[in-house]
C-alpha cells in the first residue's frame, strides 16, 4: 500500500529557553491535535515523525541532542516544529475541505466549528463558556491553545456545573458574573437555529445559566453543525422551560392552557431514570429546578417575542429555552467540510 506524507508545520513559542523534554511534550500535543482534528475528518490511519531545525541553525554545540537527552539542555532559538503525517491515501490540501470524502460525520462537523471559534479568541478575553457536546470541544481547543502558549490571560465564566468541572480539568482559568458582569465573548452550541438566528437551547438542562452568561456578553458566537438549522423553532424537539418544583403540575396545566388550540401540542415533565429508586424521577437542573418540555408537532407558530413574554408571565416559570436576538453570529459546519458564518442582521 502506498503512503503519502504531508508536512504540517506548527510554531511553538519563540526566542525562549527550551529543554529537550519540552520539545517532546510539544510533539505529543501536536499529535493529539492531529488525532482530534485531521484523523476524524479523513477517517484514515496516520503516524507522525518529528524533525528539528538543522544543527547549524543552533547557536551552541550543545544543540545536537536527542529530545530525551538527560540532563536537560537549555537552548535559545526560535523553534519551528514540523511533523509529517503519513496517510494511506493522498489527502487534499490540509486547509481545504476534504474533496475525496464529501460527507463528514456530525462529530467532525462539530469539531470544525469548535476549532474555528477557538481561533477567534484573543488574549485577555473574558469568556462565557457554553455547555454541551460542541461547547466541550471548544473548551478542549482552548486548552490546547493555552498549553501551546499561543493564547494567554483569558478567564472563563462557565454556564453549568459540568462545564465548570471540565474547564478545571483542562486548566482553563475561571471566574463568575459577580466579578465580571460584562463579558467580551461567549461561545456555545444550540439545539436549533432559525433563519433570524433565534435559538432553542437548554435541552441539556442549562438554559437559565446559559441565558444569564450569554446575555451578559458583548458578543455571542454560536457553534453548530448544519442539522441544527431549522425553518422554525421547536421543529426538531422540545422547547425546555425551567420551573420551580413546587406546584409543577399546576405550572404544566397553565402552559397547556396557553397553547390551547395548537394542533399536536403537549407539555411534559422531563424525567430521568433513578437506579437507586428503580423508577423515573424528575430531572433536576443545576439550580435544583424542574424542566417542562414543550412539544410542537411542526414547531412554534406566531410572534416569538409575544410567546416568550406569555410563558414568562406564568407563575412558577423561571426561564425558557427560546433565545431571541441574542446570537451575534453563528458558525455552521457543513457535511462537505465547509464553514459558513451567519451574522446578525
Amino acid at each position: 500500500m502506498q503512503y503519502h506524507s504531508v508536512d504540517y508545520p506548527i510554531i511553538f513559542f519563540k526566542t525562549q529557553e527550551y529543554h529537550g523534554s519540552a520539545v517532546v511534550l510539544a510533539h505529543k500535543l501536536l499529535q493529539n491535535r492531529i488525532k482530534r482534528f485531521l484523523a476524524p475528518i479523513y477517517s484514515l490511519p496516520f503516524s507522525t515523525s518529528l524533525s528539528f531545525p538543522s544543527p547549524r541553525s543552533f547557536p551552541t554545540p550543545a544543540a545536537r541532542f536527542s529530545p530525551l537527552f538527560s540532563p536537560p539542555v537549555i537552548l535559545h532559538f526560535s523553534l519551528t516544529m514540523r511533523t509529517s503525517i503519513h496517510l494511506q491515501t493522498s489527502p487534499p490540501h490540509l486547509l481545504s475541505p476534504p474533496l475525496a470524502s464529501p460527507s463528514l460525520n456530525q462529530d467532525s462537523q462539530k469539531l470544525l466549528c469548535a476549532q474555528h471559534a477557538a481561533s477567534l479568541v484573543k488574549p485577555s478575553t473574558i469568556l462565557g463558556l457554553g455547555t454541551g457536546s460542541t461547547a466541550s470541544l471548544f473548551l478542549e481547543q482552548l486548552s490546547d491553545l493555552l498549553s501551546a502558549g499561543s493564547l494567554h490571560s483569558i478567564v472563563g465564566v462557565p454556564t453549568s456545573l459540568k462545564t465548570d468541572a471540565l474547564a478545571k480539568t483542562l486548566n482553563i482559568p475561571l471566574t463568575d458574573l459577580g466579578s465580571h458582569p460584562v463579558l467580551d465573548l461567549s461561545v456555545d452550541g444550540a439545539d436549533e437555529v432559525d433563519q433570524e438566528l433565534n435559538l432553542v437551547k437548554g435541552r441539556g438542562g442549562s438554559l437559565l445559566r446559559e441565558k444569564m452568561v450569554e446575555g451578559a456578553s458583548r458578543e455571542f458566537v454560536v457553534i453548530v453543525d448544519e442539522t441544527k438549522l431549522v425553518p422554525r423553532l421547536g421543529a426538531t424537539g422540545p422547547i425546555p422551560v425551567e420551573v420551580v418544583p413546587f406546584g409543577w403540575d399546576y405550572t404544566i396545566m397553565k402552559l397547556k392552557e396557553l397553547f390551547k388550540g395548537e394542533i399536536g401540542f403537549d407539555a411534559k415533565l422531563r424525567t430521568v431514570w433513578d437506579a437507586k429508586e428503580g423508577k423515573e424521577v424528575p430531572f433536576k437542573t443545576d439550580n435544583d429546578n424542574y424542566i417542562v418540555n414543550l412539544l410542537f408537532e411542526k414547531g412554534i407558530s406566531g410572534d416569538l417575542r409575544l410567546i416568550s413574554d406569555e410563558i414568562l408571565r406564568i407563575t412558577g416559570v423561571i426561564e425558557h429555552g427560546i433565545f431571541i436576538g441574542m446570537a451575534t453570529s453563528v458558525i455552521v459546519a457543513k457535511k462537505d467540510g465547509k464553514i459558513e458564518i451567519l451574522n446578525k442582521k
